[in-house]
């Protein structure tokens, strides 16, 4: 049979060139000139039909290599068990390091008289060095024309040896055994294992139809039954009228009658051990994809194109089925000429109404298209996608649904992929007349005629529109900010570091780093309904303000930043400052109040490529503290001169070094479980108390400690002064009351945490599991693989980690999932508005959710009345932090709660997990009130 697969030029390719591969041509058809080497492969095969032995196979395996290399000796070893899996390795015996892999000496042949003549089996070893089998089994033969390797075992009373070659009978499964041929007249170097390696692959095959008969544990009688079989039916099959091919588990013929054979022309002894794939013609994919083991009995191709080698074609009918004698599985294939076996139009029309029929059921939109690209059919579900008719898709019609901006670059995409890979595979956007849009995924195959040439292609679409709306509400989740809906400080630190990068293309990168005026006071008033608004009214006058180009994102609380690039004249950055400033003098409504805010800005632009991020961020956050220091409601630019420190890191730096100033104090605020009413916990805060700096929050002071390096010497003040407390209160902390401090992201850095933390807790007496150790997402960022090692440590030790802040970060759920984190924080700004906001109120039941199912703590911060504190109850959340419950106290007003709550007994069952111990909130709470 002749394989017509073309060229690129559209050349059709002789019968000698069958399955030659690209630039081998020349080596393949010295190999299929090779008699000799023709002679062995046949011999070798035999051995599937009339399997005499193991030791019968490997002997005539040596002997016809021993003839093609022309040498002298020839000798096997055969692994025990054939097959890699079940080798033994002798653990005690080692040689040079090697592991000794444990071989069975079989077969030993010398020429005698010219003719190869088998000798008493015996060796002087029974191990071959695992450093020669490794590359054996890659499929490697090693040649050696020099003396003699003594590594390699050789036979008793074996000639001197001047020359060797190691084959192996090796495939995917393992090395299965090793032929060794010395004294070789002919050339033993490296061309050799590229001629012999069709012999390798038919040996290789025979000992894997070897190797699986013997796992499945069938009785010699059975695999004599077998071969007496194949006897039986040899003479039978040769002379019947009809083309019979016989092919194995690997798609290689096993026999081919005379009546195929003379079909295409082709000798029975070219086509016997061949795969089937070389002599099917192009254009036939569903007969090459059927040729797997497989149950059914009987299958039937009509028309398949058959090329004799005078010229001719020929239109044959092929029928397929499976034969089974014990382990033997062989498929037939009976090749009858279309004289004898035609098909009605009846049974075409059967055959023509059965595909319309199913592809009307299939969930994807399939169109089929010919050679001009014209439609020629359609299903109902593609119809259903373009909302065009058959008629209206028929022709060039179907054109029409490819959305118009992504019409030239689909067709042009296809028509290339289909030339050069046969096959297409692409998402875009389909349109309706009506205007509505939907994004598909495309498949796309060439179809072709009997005779190989290229029919048409045709074409599936699947509604991939549902999925990508939900992969961008979580790449929304990840990049934006949940209240404003502007970028998050992750998002807009990715953007700011590729921007800088591009800085010469850009020509120029400036950042400005705006913080609403006395922010605080809006939320302290109007509550933080009134507050999340304003931030979000914010947001939009300054999209609607700026340019589409400029990157808007919010950090977090009142701060946001603003990208600006390209810019021609540093002029327009002033005009853009003085557009902020100027959008803010309009009043906001918020609630139905007017509300005036102003904002200070800081403005810092790069000076080149020599620009961080960091050191951008970090400039224009000084220039802001100089902006607000100024009397706010304005902006200044970055100067070098704002180096030598502001005055409130001059006044940080001082708190924090100078002995005895005590500027510095901690305040704790309980954690309460509203089952019981019982304080479970208590996180530290810290507060500053400096007189040059009155009113100076946390969020400033701890960003600008941060910012100035000052986080080591700031850390271990607080660390003292918590594990102390914790020493103090020791007697009150256990099981379920534990002691919470945070960590910020510089500590991270520091490799030697956990060591010092363990060593601080030990010195003192203190048990690390009475203490837990907030972080938030923000913190962990810089090095993932550093903070996760760390935390691990830390939970080892026995402490508590809590995810504080969740979901105003950077990748919740991808944290979550690697760090070890046994308790979650929903941030106050998602609580407090669970009641009005029914975005937040889906993200706390969302992250209660994620949560109970990753058997996470979880506890809610920021409430502040009772409805907030129902509306969690409901949903199963009673770990409270907030203002409801308590104030933040000092150590002493903490000592006496804890004092009483240790007196009380425990008054609550499990089976009444709703009552609630009044007395140990503050005053304000009234005594089993209820939302």
């Amino acid at each position: 049979m002749r394989n017509l697969k073309h060229t690129q030029d559209g050349d059709t390719l002789q019968s000698s060139d069958i399955g030659a591969p690209s630039g081998s041509m020349p080596a393949l058809q010295d190999r299929r000139s090779d008699h000799g080497l023709r002679t062995a492969i046949s011999a070798v095969e035999r051995h599937l039909i009339r399997f005499e032995g193991i030791d019968r196979f490997l002997s005539c395996c040596i002997e016809q290599l021993m003839v093609l290399l022309d040498a002298e000796v020839g000798y096997a070893y055969l692994r025990t068990g054939y097959n890699a899996d079940q080798r033994r390795v002798n653990k005690e015996e080692q040689e040079d390091g090697d592991a000794l892999v444990y071989w069975d000496f079989r077969i030993f042949l010398q020429t005698i008289d010219g003719k190869p003549t088998e000798l008493p089996n015996t060796s002087n070893s029974t191990y071959i060095p695992e450093s020669l089998t490794t590359p054996m089994i890659l499929g490697h033969c090693l040649n050696e024309h020099a003396p003699f390797n003594h590594e390699i075992p050789i036979p008793k009373d074996c000639p001197e040896l001047h020359n060797y070659s190691l084959v192996p009978v090796c495939d995917q499964t393992g090395l299965y055994a090793v032929l060794i041929i010395c004294n070789a007249h002919s050339d033993c170097s490296a061309k050799l294992e590229g001629r012999i390696k069709p012999f390798i692959k038919a040996a290789s095959a025979v000992m894997r139809f070897i190797d699986s008969s013997k796992r499945k544990g069938l009785p010699a009688q059975t695999l004599q039954g077998e071969r007496d079989f194949l006897l039986d039916v040899d003479d039978l099959l040769n002379n019947t009228f009809d083309g019979l091919v016989i092919i194995n588990d690997d798609n290689r013929v096993v026999f081919c009658n005379a009546a195929a054979a003379s079909m295409v022309g082709i000798g029975q002894d070219v086509i016997n051990g061949s795969s089937i794939e070389f002599y099917l013609p192009a254009g036939s994919p569903p007969l090459t994809r059927e040729l797997r083991p497989r149950k059914s009995t009987l299958d039937t191709w009509h028309g398949l194109t058959l090329q004799h080698t005078n010229g001719t074609l020929s239109s044959v009918d092929v029928r397929y089925f499976d034969i089974y004698r014990g382990a033997v599985s062989l498929r037939v294939l009976v090749l009858r000429g279309d004289a004898d076996n035609s098909l009605s139009k009846e049974s075409s029309s059967a055959i023509h109404y059965s595909f319309r029929v199913l592809t009307n059921v299939a969930p994807v939109g399939i169109i089929q298209l010919n050679r001009d690209w014209e439609c020629t059919y359609v299903n109902d579900t593609w119809c259903e996608y373009s909302k065009l008719s058959p008629s209206e898709s028929l022709g060039i019609g179907w054109i029409n649904a490819l959305h118009e901006l992504d019409r030239q670059t689909v067709l042009e995409s296809i028509r290339s992929t289909l030339i050069s890979q046969d096959k297409y595979e692409g998402e875009f956007r389909l349109q309706t007349p009506y205007g509505s849009t939907r994004w598909v995924k495309a498949n796309a195959c060439n179809l072709y005629t009997d005779t190989g040439s290229v029919s048409g292609l045709i074409m599936t679409f699947s509604d991939i529109t549902d999925h990508l709306k939900t992969e961008q509400a979580l790449r929304n989740l990840a990049e934006r900010d949940q209240l404003t809906g502007l970028t998050n400080r992750a998002f807009f630190s990715n953007r700011m570091e590729e921007s800088l990068k591009n800085i010469q293309r850009l020509e120029d990168v400036s950042l400005m780093f705006l913080d609403l005026d006395d922010f605080k006071h809006i939320n302290d008033t109007l509550g933080h309904d009134a507050g999340d608004e304003l931030l979000k009214a914010v947001a939009t006058r300054l999209q609607e303000n700026l340019r589409k180009v400029d990157t808007i994102a919010r950090l977090g609380g009142d701060e946001f930043v603003v990208l600006v690039c390209s810019l021609t004249n540093q002029n327009h950055l002033h005009l853009i400052a003085d557009k902020i400033i100027e959008i803010f003098k309009q009043p906001f409504r918020i609630l139905e109040r007017s509300l005036y805010i102003t904002c200070s800005m800081g403005i810092a632009s790069a000076s080149g490529l020599s620009t961080s991020s960091t050191q951008l961020m970090k400039q224009a956050d000084v220039a802001l503290y100089k902006a607000k220091a100024a009397g706010r409601n304005q902006y200044r630019f970055y100067t070098r001169e704002m180096d030598k420190y502001a005055d409130l890191h001059i006044h940080l730096r001082q708190s924090l070094k100078e002995v005895g100033r005590n500027d510095f104090s901690v305040v704790y605020q309980p954690q309460v479980d509203i089952r019981t009413g019982r304080i479970v916990g208590m996180e530290a805060l810290t507060r500053w108390n400096c007189e040059a700096a009155p009113h100076i929050g946390p969020d400033i002071f701890m960003k600008m400690i941060e910012q100035s390096g000052l986080i080591e010497y700031f850390s271990r003040w607080l660390l003292d002064n918590v594990l102390a407390t914790a020493a103090r209160l020791q007697k009150y902390l256990g099981k379920n009351l534990r002691l919470s401090m945070n960590l910020s992201g510089r500590q991270f850095h520091n490799e030697f945490l956990a060591d010092e933390l363990i060593g601080e807790c030990k010195n003192r007496g203190i048990e690390p599991s009475v203490i837990e150790l907030e972080v938030t997402e923000t913190a962990l960022i810089d090095d993932t693989e550093l903070a996760q090692r760390t935390l691990g440590q830390l939970r080892s030790a026995g402490f508590h980690i809590a995810l504080d802040d969740f979901g105003t970060g950077y990748s919740s759920l991808a944290y979550l999932r690697k760090m070890p984190i046994d308790t979650l924080k929903i941030d106050s700004s998602f609580v407090q508005d669970v009641l009005e906001d029914q975005e937040d109120a889906q993200i706390v039941e969302a992250i209660l959710a994620l949560a109970k199912t990753l058997r996470l703590n979880i506890i809610a911060e920021g409430v502040e009345d009772t409805r907030t504190s129902h509306w969690l109850k409901v949903r199963n959340c009673y770990i409270h932090q907030g203002f409801l419950y308590h104030r933040p106290m000092t150590e002493a007003e903490l000592t006496q709660k804890l004092k009483h709550q240790h007196s009380l007994p425990n008054l609550v069952s499990d089976s009444h997990p709703g009552t609630q111990l009044s007395i140990l909130q503050d005053d304000h709470w009234e005594p089993g009130q209820e939302a």
